[in-house]
């Protein structure tokens, strides 16, 4: 705990692994108090990663052994020859960088079974774990801040990397630049310090507008994105439904525009509901103070992805740190759809440059409201994956 916490971990979820510490509930919480755990927020960073906990006893609890950088690099036996408090010191004077990154090559070394200092490619160690593919690439880039040419650039070249890998394994890949999510007017006041945040589950207190320059550059980046996504299709270096499945995670701040474009480009769209709740990406509506969270989730594009053709798989973003699961986004998917396409609902969604009910749709584009077009979307998704990781 005490490693976990030099290293910017701070919280760890007690429960089903109190007993992998050889520890009281009652006993954990002191060592937690005495460490500075914080038992508020138990479902937060660490949360039910057994490999973590585990870890964290290893190291602080049995041997502080760990690979030596800074004078003892090349003298294994030297360092472990040293008590603790000596090794503290040394990897005091060596930066917090390289505290970070001894306990990173122990944490490998114990979990996969090696001495410390045997650590494997990256590629290598997925075979150690017992995967024999690697399934995708996630890249991200500041969703405060409009993407650049370098950024795009920069995008290229790890599609690149994923398409590589795809033919090299021979099979698909998965590459997900998350984008389009927008920030919250409020997060960004927050992390300037210049106001605290409450309200929607202690995270924020106030979501962002329609209109808000946090959509605008959600929406920038995500158009730098699809037209260079695009340029690579024209190109030939993407082929769409090829070896290289694009998921594009969140696309909140997403346009029916850019919703067909996705659509032509056979692009899967990753929906997050409850987190863009919680962030105060999803734009509420500003004439209308009282809106409730669940008016506004019907502000979401999610509808309009749908109405669009686009594949939609729900995700929970980070299902402890958000508090939902799978389950929940489909029930919130679910009322979302029922809510709009009731015989009597005034809800509109944004469709060939003009606002349109359900019953102002055309016949062919209400067929893609139902939950089952969204299982069957996840479900393809999912085939395509599977098959290459057999």
């Amino acid at each position: 705990l005490e490693v976990l916490k030099r290293d910017g971990i701070t919280h760890v979820e007690p429960q089903g692994k109190i007993a992998s510490l050889g520890l009281t509930p009652a006993e954990f919480r002191q060592v937690c108090k005495d460490v500075g755990v914080d038992l508020r927020m138990l479902r937060h960073q660490v949360g039910e990663n057994e490999f973590h906990t585990d870890t964290a006893y290893k190291i602080a609890g049995k041997d502080l052994t760990a690979v030596p950088l800074g004078p003892y690099k090349d003298d294994p036996e030297g360092w472990n020859k040293l008590d603790n408090d000596a090794r503290e010191r040394i990897w005091a004077g060596i930066g917090e960088e390289a505290q970070r990154r001894l306990y990173t090559e122990k944490m490998r070394a114990d979990l996969l079974g090696r001495k410390p200092g045997q650590g494997a490619a990256p590629f290598d160690e997925n075979k150690d774990f017992g995967r024999d593919v690697n399934l995708g690439m996630d890249v991200c880039g500041r969703e405060g801040k409009p993407f650049t040419e370098e950024g795009m650039k920069n995008l290229e070249v790890m599609f690149e990397v994923v398409k590589a890998l795809a033919k090299e394994q021979g099979g698909k890949m998965v590459y997900r630049p998350h984008v389009g999510e927008g920030y919250s007017e409020t997060e960004k006041a927050r992390h300037e310090g210049s106001k605290p945040a409450r309200g929607d589950d202690n995270y924020i207190d106030r979501p962002a507008k329609k209109g808000d320059p946090a959509s605008d550059i959600g929406r920038h980046n995500l158009a730098h994105v699809l037209d260079r996504i695009q340029k690579l299709a024209d190109s030939g270096a993407y082929v769409p439904g090829g070896d290289v499945i694009i998921r594009l995670g969140h696309v909140t701040q997403c346009t029916p525009e850019q919703a067909r474009q996705m659509k032509d480009l056979k692009i899967i769209a990753e929906v997050n509901l409850t987190s863009n709740l919680v962030t105060g990406v999803t734009p509420h509506d500003p004439d209308n103070p009282t809106e409730s969270r669940k008016d506004r989730l019907q502000n979401h594009p999610l509808l309009e992805l749908m109405a669009e053709g686009v594949d939609v798989a729900l995700s929970t973003d980070a299902h402890s740190v958000m508090n939902t699961t799978l389950t929940k986004e489909y029930r919130k998917a679910e009322n979302m759809i029922k809510a709009f396409t009731r015989k009597d609902s005034e809800l509109t969604i944004r469709h060939d440059g003009k606002d349109c009910t359900f019953a102002q749709l055309p016949p062919e584009v209400q067929k893609h409201f139902s939950i089952q077009r969204l299982h069957e979307a996840t479900q393809r998704y999912r085939q395509q994956i599977v098959a290459d990781d057999k």
